[in-house]
């Protein structure tokens, strides 16, 4: 990527956050967005934001990692009788002597400031905390389900809910009206927790400054990665960001997970015999362990398993860098090949511009014609502006000619 042009670095951090949110780095630059992230109950991002993106005050790590201690409150909060300061005309209890004297200035009548035993919760923050339970369950059930994620617990709160409280479909009256009355309530649970995971349902959730990595070249990664699955589905029902800070190095859609700088092992595959393999590690020979991307298909598509991915960005020339995609690749792929036996696979060398015409017309008609090239797997080496129109042809068998060289995504695709 060419570093001397700010406004190119600039639209590429635009298209990416407009995709995702990149939380990827300690170290990052943090540039003004002023978006509307989400502004509706149905938004792809919603569950992410509820159960992964939001941290809620009081804790230090997301909602999906912290249902212990959620749970330990509840029972908490649902056994257990606490004290109120309130204003009685009696004394009784505890007085706060100094609070009285105040109140009784401003008053007709003697008001006494005690702190006196009040039931933990009032009917209406109970109702609210078994809505809540009910619908952030249902909630939790669809996000997991959508994603096919393999986080614990997989069911929510079933000590507490009997199965027939699970709510798929909450009223939007009632959401406010929860968010409301968690919001005015004096535990913690309830305004940190409960008000604000219903709010973004009801309320857009704007955020003015999103992170990306400092490094060009990841940046360069991250919009091969949008490209690619905006290509394969536009309008995903549900995203699962990459954010390395919660041990997530990968995103996921309803079609598959793309693996971002996902590691594999080369070492005695097809391309490296056990000779070589046994001279590189005892020799501390660096050899490509990392793909910059590698997109699994959940269920094969097309007869494809899914895409595999270099990508380069610097200043070399970008006809040379073509060729470096090689070597990278075909150690990735002996990589694959090593852990499963069969699938075909789609191999992009991407590069940011290219200088040269680089055939990719005359190249698609000649490997997608003869229906025989479609049974192994297909290289192709493009510009990134190139991923959209390759995709397309080769995974859905769309006509290539109808893209244009510019980056645009017009269309939806769906299995």
């Amino acid at each position: 990527m060419d570093t001397s042009n700010p406004k190119k670095i600039n639209e590429y951090c635009k298209e990416i956050r407009d995709y995702l949110l990149a939380r990827l780095v300690k170290k990052h630059l943090t540039d003004d967005f002023g978006g509307i992230i989400f502004d509706t109950s149905e938004a792809p991002i919603l569950p992410w934001w509820i159960f992964e993106g939001s941290k809620y005050k009081g804790y230090t790590e997301p909602l999906y990692k912290i249902w212990d201690q959620i749970y330990r409150q509840i029972d908490l909060l649902l056994s257990t009788y606490n004290p109120k300061w309130q204003g009685i005309t009696i004394p009784e209890g505890e007085v706060d002597w100094i609070a009285t004297a105040f109140a009784t200035v401003t008053s007709f009548s003697p008001e006494y400031i005690c702190r006196t035993s009040k039931i933990g919760l009032s009917i209406d923050e109970k109702n609210v905390l078994f809505g809540w339970m009910g619908w952030l369950s249902g909630l939790w059930d669809k996000y997991l389900n959508d994603l096919k994620l393999d986080y614990s617990p997989q069911k929510i709160f079933d000590e507490h809910l009997d199965p027939s409280n699970i709510i798929s479909n909450v009223a939007y009256l009632d959401l406010i009206k929860w968010a409301t009355i968690a919001k005015r309530s004096r535990w913690p649970l309830f305004r940190n927790v409960i008000a604000e995971s219903l709010r973004p349902t009801f309320e857009p959730v704007i955020i003015d400054k999103l992170p990306l990595p400092e490094s060009q070249s990841a940046i360069f990664e991250l919009l091969c990665m949008v490209r690619i699955l905006r290509t394969i589905n536009k309008n995903p029902s549900a995203i699962c960001w990459v954010d390395n800070y919660i041990g997530n190095n990968k995103c996921r859609i309803h079609e598959g997970i793309y693996h971002y700088q996902h590691q594999f092992d080369p070492l005695y595959s097809l391309d490296f015999s056990e000779n070589l393999s046994e001279a590189t590690k005892w020799q501390n020979v660096k050899v490509p362990e990392y793909a910059d991307g590698y997109f699994e298909f959940t269920i094969p598509y097309n007869g494809f398993s899914g895409i595999l991915i270099e990508a380069k960005s610097s200043k070399k020339d970008n006809e040379r860098e073509l060729g470096d995609t090689i070597y990278q690749l075909k150690s990735l792929l002996s990589a694959i090949r090593k852990e499963r036996k069969s699938g075909k696979y789609l191999i992009l060398g991407i590069v940011d511009n290219i200088k040269k015409d680089n055939n990719l017309n005359e190249y698609l008609k000649y490997i997608l014609e003869p229906k025989e090239n479609m049974s192994n797997d297909i290289w192709c080496f493009i510009s990134a502006d190139e991923i959209e129109k390759t995709v397309s042809a080769i995974i859905f068998d769309k006509p290539f000619y109808q893209f244009s060289n510019q980056n645009k995504f017009k269309h939806s695709f769906h299995f």
